[in-house]
């Protein structure tokens, strides 16, 4: 928790203003036993009205100021908790757009939501809480105990024994609360992936009578969370009715030794009211205490959680003053030796590689073909591009340049990307396309789709047409054209089509490779399952688990590369 106390600063005044007014609230309430007192031993037992309404004046005034001081208090522990959560929502955003490929991967989207949402409440809850109660509660307790050793002295030590019963009731709660949050909270992240993934493959779960087993498995970690968040709760539940059973029972001793034991000595009836009172305060300041412990913990538990992502380094940094420039006369990509395995890639042993020596150079302008079968690295050869990853042995030259030396934002600013996945926002066409430019005019948004060949449908249904949530409301090849123009508005130096014309028909797939020929100097990258999609390219690298099977033209490799003539036999080619 202390750790993220830094997103408070911008909000310390109104944080430090609040428990002031809380202040003030307080010390209204712990004059309030006293006017009582005096009102019942000097006004009522005197049977003296004017007494009576000047004390009944002076506590309505005390109720009224304290009220006041503490709706100041709320308002300004609201804006600081708030503030603060804000502050924490937009640092773990910025994080996860500095992460790797790989640390996304090892969170999981699910989780990262969960920590995001779920988390950062818990944690303005308890800073919320804390603002308001840090004075009023210790406060209460001390005040209360000066005012008791005040009346009564030997009252006060009866009520003392009391207190070694409530620190016990709270340090077996607090023992079995926080292991039951901890697992709860771990719980709540397989909960949400479990309806993102329902969410999100509703087809194919439908398609394959799928849904009562989708909704067996979310049942069982639905009620696994539930039975933990349950143990949770229950822990957290026992600590009220124990410290209210604790303060009865020291009232109850109270009770009887003034009204039973001869030696306690003579109380008046309003200062034994005025006691009962501040032993309830005092009773309640600890309550409070208890109370807060269970949210507290739930905040230390999401603090811990949203800390292990915003102290997560990176798999790889960018450099201090990275190369924003690569050199006009070198290579527009090269690939020396490359090799590369997910997860730690550095310490991996060449039969865990997913790519392994890859070597090739494409010239500016050039186009490049990457054909071979599933799961031969294809996909993962763009990525490293993009310097998504970083490769375990080897070396990514984009204009001559390691990838590693370059500013990421310079890097990606050459390259257009369209992943193989065709990843659409929810908001308008234009501001989809304007992802790729942000600055794009209508003019060049519309030149990128006649290039992508999405300019038939986008025509028709305007730039200002909404977009749903992932393009649910278009078709797979409409998803893949305007993911193409939206890599095609920025004009890159280098495009990477990672298999992105699979659900184009034949002849709209041919028009896309003719346009992007009137495309002078952009280098083109095409991942493709197709051969007639790459059979023109400049060059045609085939993959085969991890490593290059061949590297030539399509006539070059029919006769020197015998999986590429099985790939174009098997495709009905030559």
């Amino acid at each position: 928790m202390i750790k993220l106390l830094r997103y408070l600063k911008p909000y310390r005044a109104r944080a430090l203003l609040a428990p002031f007014a809380k202040l003030i609230e307080t010390v209204s309430e712990l004059l309030m036993p006293l006017v009582m007192a005096a009102l019942i031993d000097n006004g009522i037992a005197n049977k003296d009205p004017r007494y009576v309404w000047i004390c009944a004046g002076i506590m309505a005034f005390l109720a009224l100021f304290g009220f006041s001081a503490c709706m100041v208090c709320q308002y300004l522990a609201s804006v600081a908790s708030m503030g603060m959560g804000a502050g924490i929502r937009r640092a773990l955003h910025r994080k996860a757009d500095t992460l790797t490929a790989g640390d996304l991967e090892k969170f999981g989207a699910s989780s990262l939501v969960t920590r995001s949402v779920n988390d950062v409440a818990q944690v303005q809850t308890a800073v919320a809480m804390f603002i308001r109660l840090i004075l009023r509660a210790p406060l209460l307790a001390i005040g209360g105990i000066v005012m008791l050793l005040v009346l009564d002295a030997r009252l006060a030590l009866i009520s003392a024994i009391f207190v070694p019963l409530f620190a016990l009731a709270l340090w077996l709660v607090l023992k079995k609360s926080l292991p039951a949050y901890r697992t709860a909270q771990t719980q709540l992240d397989g909960v949400s992936r479990s309806i993102a993934e329902n969410l999100n493959g509703v087809r194919a779960v439908r398609a394959f009578n799928r849904t009562e087993y989708e909704r067996e498995r979310f049942s069982g970690l639905n009620a696994r969370y539930r039975r933990s968040a349950t143990r949770a709760a229950l822990y957290a539940a026992l600590l009220s009715p124990l410290t209210q059973l604790i303060m009865n029972l020291a009232i109850v001793a109270v009770l009887w030794y003034s009204g039973f034991n001869p030696a306690a000595g003579a109380i008046s009836a309003g200062n034994l009211i005025a006691f009962i009172n501040y032993l309830t305060q005092i009773m309640f300041a600890l309550n409070i205490a208890a109370n807060l412990a269970p949210s507290f913990l739930r905040a230390a538990s999401s603090a811990a959680r949203i800390n292990e992502v915003l102290e997560t380094a990176p798999a790889f940094g960018a450099p201090a003053n990275g190369v924003r420039e690569g050199a006009p006369d070198a290579p527009a990509l090269e690939f020396r030796g490359v090799c590369f395995s997910y997860g730690d890639g550095r310490g991996a042993v060449p039969e865990s590689y997913v790519l392994n020596d890859i070597n090739f150079r494409l010239e500016k302008g050039g186009v490049l073909g990457i054909i071979g079968g599933t799961g031969a690295g294809k996909s993962t050869l763009a990525a490293l591009i993009l310097r998504l990853y970083d490769c375990a042995a080897g070396e990514v030259l984009v204009d001559g340049v390691p990838v590693g030396d370059y500013d990421p934002q310079a890097l990606r600013d050459k390259i257009g990307y369209v992943p193989q996945k065709a990843a659409l926002f929810s908001g308008t066409v234009a501001e989809n396309l304007r992802v790729g430019k942000e600055d794009a005019t209508e003019e060049e948004m519309r030149a990128a789709c006649e290039l992508a060949q999405s300019w038939e449908f986008v025509s028709r249904i305007g730039f200002d047409a909404r977009i749903e949530q992932g393009g649910k409301n278009l078709s797979g090849g409409q998803k893949q054209r305007l993911t193409i123009a939206r890599a095609l508005v920025r004009r890159p130096a280098i495009l990477i089509l990672d298999d992105s014309a699979s659900a184009l028909d034949y002849v709209t797939d041919y028009r896309l490779r003719s346009a992007l020929k009137t495309m002078n100097g952009m280098t083109v990258v095409i991942v493709s399952q197709r051969v007639a999609s790459i059979r023109e390219a400049g060059r045609i690298l085939v993959l085969d688990n991890g490593k290059a099977a061949g590297l030539g033209t399509h006539g070059e490799l029919l006769r020197s590369c015998p999986l590429y003539e099985e790939i174009c036999a098997s495709q009905q080619l030559e």
